[in-house]
């Protein structure tokens, strides 16, 4: 039976070419026919347990092998001798589940040779024999590129050829993937050959997926019969078919792909424009209007985006940058004000020079007291010189000179670590530990503030802890080894040594923040949160009392994760303190347990003084989108620009203008989440069978990432999601694509775009409706995105005897929400329609396209006006959908706020969407 068509090859024009079956396999397993398990050449028969690894039939009755998440399992497939040549070919395809960690399907005798398609790599390694023993081989190449070179190449839900040859008598070998090279071995492999062992099919347990028409071979297969098998297994036929292979061309799989500079600020790599100048161009954030959201809070180090430490720039210039930048993001991009650091000033001194960010930063919070304020205060960076008879600097929590019975040792004295090891220098404190010391830091910190508060003629409405003060964890070996830690667990009466590290680090940083927070009373109306605290699995406490260190928000406690991927290929896993999704998963789903349903992670999209290894701008907003869905109400934007790059003995800055973009896109994807807010509020994440929260919903190709949110007591849902490239290379994925979305019982057919999409989708009446919030949102830097203001009729700030309607533009069943048409339509003759605006420039007049029709059989008006003012009227002429447009005389000033309003003066009239463009 000939295989479907699964994916089509591409080939090169070239000569014609036909190429015969040759000496054909040594072992050939199709895993179909009569006995599936049977291989065709020696008739060889393998086992295969239901369960791990199981035959499996799609629905044309293909026959294959699927391997589920799970433990390991091996099946033998025969014997290999020890031979000097020998190749391989398979079918592989990703499953869309994550198992975790690199998928190996491995090939021999525990790792004789290993398949690996892993974040970073894709390719072969095999130990090999000599007269002088065994020696490991690898055959790789790195997927940093495009194409074959690409991770996103593999998990695309198809089926791809992959062939390895090695070649000990020529010394040569490869990997070929779909018919071309990818990889060669970097030195000669003459004199190896294979040893000797039974060859097995052995899965990774973290391999899911299928494979299918597995062929050993023991001589070196031709790169034209590897091309050739690929052809034919690629157009669903089996590899000894005669394929007739015309205008064919071998050629290696490179990577052509260079950067898309509509990536980068204009200019790249030496920018023009400054971080303000950028900031102002950009297109503005579309929050709803009188929404409630709480602020977004700046953390990119606020005197480095102003300049500072960058070449030919003073500090006096930089400090006044950085006001007017902090100023800009207030105001439109609904930051709060932020003063970076809490000692940044001479306790009991008036301001003076030396002081510029202080001075410029709190007279601009004096001038602008409507603007919200916040603070932050760092533990490690307490004067303790500031405190009667202190000597050291550094705080007491970071010192190695404090009383022993602040550290851990075991019964022999000896001070441990954290796992109960011994160590001669470190000092790891105690869960034990008085804690008395750390009030003096907290006092310190009262001294700060106090001043704070006499140079600040208004609150501060926020204060955020950085808290990265030892200690980091306490694993319950301690207890075993540690008596002073012992007999304090059991005298707590707390039976969890979870429960009871978490109060104790608790203990610490109350002992640390309440003389600042509680003793101040210019602080009792002040939020306070602390960084890092959440349920994640790395050296975090237990979140049911970690939580309390931080001010409750709306009743709840929000966790404060860290959401840094860092770089494109780790958006979904974490790799340490470089957080992707999977880390949010595993935190979200314990907080949302415990009632916390909302949070305000700190993000940051890559802090590279090279901005070509950062995240790029499409992809950092497609992630950013998917925040809201699991709850984030606002972020800490962080850009971690403190730490110089040092080079030759020169220390240098990222510039603030290859970076100064990752401050205006939390704005982009929290201004959705405005639209939304009632859902982000009152609604909840969809749950599973066992009553877990699902943090993203598992699509069928791995590319896509997807977050769904349901209203409360109602059938209306948020879905967010994007396409996400594993490199930065352009080409790596395409700019949007479809997949099938589940929610509760049904499915439906969603498109998602590289920059994210975000959709409201309303299954409350007897048809489904669904609006796209996020449509004027465009891929690249937003330097580039058009200037022109357009705007989905649907996506409203305020509406009036409206309703809102979804027609599908083919025809389609209703699950498949691709083709589709939203708009308003009138239900009676004084329906209103309001939108909040901000021009991109000053001009003196303007046009406003509308795209409208007319049901009524009559003719139709709809008025325009602006604040409250009628200019102009559309006369809708009847039939179907149509553009009009009205020139309005009115004089518009870049960066000032204006309210449109159309009125629809006639029940039946519709409007899909509108442009304002400057003239």
């Amino acid at each position: 039976m000939n295989k479907p068509l699964v994916k089509s090859l591409i080939v090169a024009v070239g000569l014609f070419f036909l190429f015969s079956n040759g000496m054909g396999q040594d072992y050939y397993w199709t895993f179909e026919g009569g006995n599936e398990l049977t291989d065709l050449k020696q008739k060889k028969e393998i086992v295969v347990k239901k369960g791990r690894v199981e035959l499996a039939k799609d629905l044309d009755n293909r026959s294959y092998l699927k391997a589920n998440c799970g433990t390991s399992g091996n099946i033998q497939l025969c014997e290999v001798p020890p031979v000097k040549q020998f190749s391989m070919e398979f079918l592989i395809r990703y499953d869309m589940k994550d198992c975790g960690h690199s998928p190996n399907v491995i090939f021999g005798n525990y790792s004789s040779v290993v398949f690996r398609i892993m974040q970073g790599f894709v390719g072969f390694y095999n130990n090999l024999e000599t007269e002088k023993g065994r020696r490991s081989i690898y055959t790789t190449e790195k997927l940093m590129g495009t194409d074959r070179k690409s991770i996103s190449y593999y998990l695309d839900g198809n089926w791809h050829h992959i062939a390895f040859v090695f070649d000990g008598i020529n010394g040569t070998g490869g990997v070929w993937v779909d018919g071309k090279k990818i990889a060669t071995n970097q030195e000669s492999l003459k004199g190896y050959s294979m040893s000797k062992k039974p060859f097995f099919l052995n899965i990774d347990q973290h391999f899911a997926g299928d494979l299918d028409d597995i062929a050993i071979y023991y001589r070196s297969i031709s790169p034209f019969e590897i091309a050739k098998h690929a052809s034919a297994s690629l157009a669903g036929k089996e590899y000894g078919t005669e394929v007739k292979m015309r205008n064919f061309q071998v050629e290696n799989a490179g990577s052509k792909a260079k950067i898309d500079i509509k990536e980068f600020a204009p200019g790249h790599p030496v920018v023009s424009l400054s971080p303000y100048q950028q900031l102002d161009d950009f297109p503005y954030p579309r929050y709803k209007k009188d929404h409630q959201l709480m602020p977004l809070f700046n953390w990119m180090g606020i005197p480095f985006i102003g300049g500072f430490k960058q070449d030919g720039i003073k500090d006096e210039q930089a400090s006044a940058n950085s006001a007017a930048i902090t100023e800009l993001m207030a105001d439109k991009y609904h930051y709060a004000l932020v003063i970076p650091n809490s000692k940044s000033i001479s306790v009991g001194k008036p301001l003076s020079s030396q002081y510029v960010v202080v001075r410029d930063m709190v007279n601009l919070a004096n001038r602008r007291k409507d603007l919200p304020l916040g603070m932050i205060s760092l533990w490690l960076q307490t004067k303790m010189t500031l405190l009667e008879g202190e000597e050291q600097f550094s705080p007491y929590v970071a010192r190695k000179n404090l009383p022993d019975e602040y550290y851990m040792k075991n019964d022999k004295g000896q001070f441990i670590q954290a796992n109960g090891v011994p160590h001669e220098t470190i000092r790891w404190l105690s869960p034990s530990a008085p804690g008395e010391l750390f009030k003096k830091e907290g006092q310190v910190q009262k001294m700060y503030f106090n001043h704070w508060l006499k140079l600040l003629d208004r609150p501060i409405d926020i204060i955020n802890e950085n808290g990265e003060a030892p200690p980091y964890e306490w694993r319950e070996k301690v207890r075993e080894v540690d008596p002073a830690a012992d007999a304090h667990f059991k005298k707590s009466g707390i039976k969890d040594w979870d429960e009871y590290a978490a109060k104790q680090k608790l203990r610490f940083r109350k002992n640390y923040s309440d003389p600042f927070i509680k003793d101040i009373p210019g602080l009792k109306n002040t939020l306070f949160t602390w960084y890092g605290v959440d349920a994640g699995p790395l050296n975090r406490f237990q979140w049911k009392e970690s939580r309390y260190i931080s001010s409750q928000i709306n009743g709840q406690y929000y966790s404060t994760p860290d959401f840094y991927p860092r770089y494109p290929d780790n958006w979904r896993k974490w790799k340490g303190p470089w957080r992707g999704w999977e880390w949010l998963v595993v935190c979200r789903k314990i907080e949302i347990n415990q009632g916390d349903k909302l949070f305000s992670p700190f993000i940051g999209a890559g802090w590279e003084k090279d901005p070509v290894r950062n995240i790029r701008p499409s992809q950092w907003l497609g992630l950013l989108k998917l925040l809201g869905p699991i709850g984030a109400e606002f972020y800490y934007t962080g850009f971690f620009n403190e730490t110089p790059w040092g080079h030759q003995g020169k220390f240098t800055f990222p510039n603030p203008k290859n970076y100064i973009w990752q401050a205006a896109l939390p704005a982009y994807a929290q201004a959705l989440t405005s639209h939304y807010e009632d859902i982000l509020r009152e609604g909840d994440v969809l749950y599973d069978a066992k009553g877990d929260p699902i943090i993203h919903t598992a699509v069928n190709d791995p590319r896509f990432l997807v977050a769904v949110r349901k209203a409360k007591n109602e059938d209306r849902y948020i879905i967010a999601g994007g396409i996400f490239p594993l490199s930065n290379l352009p080409g790596q994925v395409p700019e949007e694509g479809e997949v099938w979305v589940p929610i509760g019982n049904q499915k439906y057919k969603m498109c998602f775009r590289r920059q994210g999409s975000v959709y409201e989708l309303n299954l409350s009446g007897t048809k489904a409706v669904i609006r796209q919030l996020d449509s004027w949102h465009e891929t690249g830097h937003p330097s580039y995105w058009s200037t022109d203001l357009s705007f989905e009729a649907e996506v409203y700030d305020k509406e009036k005897g409206t309703l809102m309607q979804t027609a599908w533009t083919s025809a389609v069943s209703e699950n498949e929400l691709t083709n589709f048409q939203t708009y308003i339509r009138a239900k009676n003759s004084k329906a209103k329609l309001e939108y909040s605006f901000i021009p991109k420039k000053d001009s003196k007049r303007f046009e406003v396209e509308l795209k409208a029709q007319n049901r009524t059989g009559k003719v139709g008006l709809v008025d325009i006006g602006i604040n409250g003012s009628r200019k102009g009227s559309l006369k809708l002429k009847k039939g179907g959908w149509n553009r009009y447009t009205l020139k309005i005389n009115e004089v518009l000033k870049k960066g000032e706020t204006y309210d449109l309003f159309l009125e629809l003066k006639k029940t039946g009239l519709e409007i899909d969407s509108f442009v304002i463009r400057q003239l």
